[in-house]
């Protein structure tokens, strides 16, 4: 738990500044350019991660499986041959793929706004950079198998920063044009840091592809997880794309750029969580040595996420309206009561998420797929239901039931296939922080003023808090983070 709680820890630290730029990014946007070019923009970023998912042809998870075991091997043979034989045939996919959808950027226009095509040189400018992100995966997923977490956060840092410049200096220039620009400007930053750090982290490697070096066998063990990962991929990045799709035709794209800023709220404050899941939580899975080393592994990372995300959750709940006129503009403010609903979601969500990468881990793809549909196949059905009676907050309440549906199948699957059961400090962890989400949204749901909100969410949180010190894990976890901050302070001139 130490390792995991460390490299959190340092994707916590790098996704301050992350969140820093997305905050500037976001404020800027809904200033310059209002709810309904970030409703545009909104559009275009799903269409971009639709194609970035099957372009990637959902290789990511077998890159770093196939560098992970190399690496604990110390094969370097096995290595340079993964890397180069991904590289080679990931960007000549990503490339055809990219000059296709932007030869239909018109018809894909149309089916993303129902506009004739007037947004056509937009989809184009912004698809056309989806191989220079697939390409800066690759090498994002030989740094993930080793677990070089300081890395991955360092490039990270600087894309985050410079990114922030290039959007500045564009949106100011050419508005939701240099937008786009600047969203496929980021991509082609990203692959030159990407390529520089595993320069740097992995001197002996070598880093640009060889074609003496390809290997179809590498592609065909790759394409199981790839058939998999595309398909999971593709059907999230659908599913939003078509309830974005339908609340735009339901309410507008006011609407929707409302929807999305609640949305990109949570993914971009709990962007830690992921991104150490993917580069340190899912490799120690795969180095698991039998299922009761898997059982522990995945109820130490369901504590620690549940030690960590509930005082999250509450803060941004209690201030959600107050950060919404901050971040954004007075217009967002609606997306405030969204937040009551999405963030418990995805409390649910990363719950599934630590149990599914087990699956992943042993290669056992139909559970942890039929699960991710079930998921998907809800969210839309309750959308459909729920938005034209409710509107957004129907879509926000659809999208909690759904992550709660998930996450009980997950559980259901994982005790069939590997007789995994919560352990009691897991479930305590667990039914705390569930309990404090709960009355959190329910309480500031009918907080008359500001300052109830800011009262109810401090005696929540001192309820969580409270029960989570009954756990000796906890408060060990806690003494250790403080002596770590008094340590680098005594070290300070």
């Amino acid at each position: 738990m130490k390792r995991f709680a460390k490299a959190i820890a340092l994707f916590s630290a790098g996704s301050v500044i992350g969140t820093l730029t997305q905050v500037a990014k976001g404020k800027l946007g809904a200033v310059v350019l209002g709810p309904e070019g970030t409703g545009v923009i909104n559009q275009l970023t799903n269409a971009w991660n639709l194609l970035y998912s099957v372009a990637g042809l959902g290789f990511y998870n077998g890159i770093v499986r196939r560098i992970a075991e190399a690496r604990s091997k110390d094969d370097q043979e096995a290595l340079a041959l993964q890397l180069s034989t991904s590289l080679i045939f990931l960007t000549v996919v990503a490339g055809l793929a990219a000059v296709v959808s932007a030869a239909l950027a018109q018809p894909i226009s149309n089916a993303l706004f129902a506009d004739g095509g007037q947004h056509a040189s937009l989809v184009a400018i912004t698809l056309i950079s989806v191989p220079f992100a697939i390409t800066a995966q690759t090498y994002r997923g030989l740094l993930s198998g080793c677990q070089l977490v300081r890395p991955i956060v360092t490039a990270q840092v600087i894309s985050d920063v410079l990114g922030l410049v290039l959007f500045v200096v564009l949106v100011l220039r050419l508005h939701l044009f240099g937008a786009a620009l600047a969203f496929s400007g980021l991509q082609l930053l990203k692959l030159a840091l990407q390529i520089a750090t595993v320069r740097r982290a992995l001197p002996g490697t070598a880093i640009l592809p060889r074609a003496a070096a390809f290997s179809w066998r590498e592609v065909g063990t790759n394409a199981g997880y790839g058939i998999n990962g595309l398909f999971m991929v593709a059907v999230g990045v659908l599913t939003i794309v078509i309830v974005s799709r339908w609340i735009i035709a339901a309410r507008g794209l006011g609407d929707n750029g409302i929807f999305s800023v609640a949305w990109k709220v949570a993914s971009v404050y709990f962007g830690a969580i992921y991104a150490s899941a993917s580069s340190f939580y899912f490799p120690s899975l795969v180095a698991c040595r039998d299922d009761e080393d898997l059982q522990a592994r995945v109820n130490e990372a369901i504590s620690l996420y549940f030690y960590l995300l509930p005082p999250l959750i509450i803060a941004l709940m209690t201030a959600g309206e107050d950060l919404m006129v901050l971040l954004f503009s007075p217009e967002f403010a609606p997306a405030a009561g969204l937040l009551l609903l999405i963030l418990p979601g995805d409390l649910f969500r990363v719950l599934a998420e630590a149990m599914g990468m087990a699956f992943l881990a042993r290669r056992r793809l139909l559970p942890y797929t039929l699960t991710y549909v079930l998921w998907a196949a809800a969210f839309l059905a309750l959308s459909w239901t729920m938005l034209p009676r409710y509107a957004l907050i129907g879509v926000a309440g659809a999208y909690l039931a759904s992550q709660v549906i998930s996450a009980a199948a997950v559980y259901l699957c994982a005790r069939r296939s590997f007789s995994f059961t919560l352990t009691w400090p897991a479930l305590r962890a667990l039914c705390a922080g569930v309990l404090a989400a709960a009355l959190a949204a329910g309480a500031l749901s009918v907080a008359p003023a500001p300052l109830w909100r800011y009262a109810l969410g401090a005696a929540v949180l001192a309820l969580w808090l409270a029960l989570a010190w009954t756990d000796p894990r906890f408060r060990e976890l806690a003494a250790q983070t403080v002596a770590n901050v008094l340590r680098r302070r005594g070290r300070q001139p």
